[in-house]
């Protein structure tokens, strides 16, 4: 909470710190906790904080960045329903070292 009392999602990661903004995967998960502060407590949060080793970035929280997230979820929906589902191969060192690369016929 904040000196005012707004709420303020915070995520911490304990690895990589990026140069120049957060990750979009670190956004994302951030801004959903947005998205559940507002539904579980009626407030929407003015920015969250994605927490770094050693820096944080204060991002702001806005309509623009809630559609984003809302409309991956539904992607990510009609992926799950979907009877193939491509996945994205576009970092070498994610799937090599991908939890399920023994069971991906995709693998790089």
């Amino acid at each position: 909470r904040t000196g005012s009392g707004e709420l303020i999602p915070v995520e911490r990661k304990k690895s990589r710190v990026p140069r120049h903004r957060p990750y979009d995967g670190d956004l994302i998960q951030a801004t959903a906790y947005c998205i559940l502060v507002e539904e579980e407590f009626g407030r929407t949060p003015p920015f969250m904080r994605i927490q770094y080793a050693d820096r944080w970035f204060d991002e702001p929280y806005t309509p623009e960045r809630k559609r984003w997230v809302l409309e991956i979820c539904a992607e990510l929906r009609r992926a799950r329903r979907a009877a193939d589902c491509h996945r994205s191969h576009r970092i070498a060192a994610k799937c090599r070292n991908c939890g399920q690369r023994q069971n991906c016929g995709q693998a790089l």
